[in-house]
């Protein structure tokens, strides 16, 4: 995702659509794409998308 981002791309993490072995991980990919009000994109779930895009 950073990689995308730094190439100009727009990014949103699904966060109920991903996951990592530690929960602790997770927030924290979490917190990083949207820390410095979303350097690295956007985070929404799947419903907000469903929604977004009908």
């Amino acid at each position: 995702m950073r990689d995308a981002n730094d190439r100009g791309y727009e990014c949103l993490m699904l966060s109920d659509c991903t996951g990592a072995t530690d929960y602790g991980n997770y927030l924290a990919a979490l917190k990083m794409i949207k820390m410095q009000g979303g350097v690295f994109g956007s985070v929404a779930d799947s419903q907000a998308l469903i929604e977004a895009i009908t």
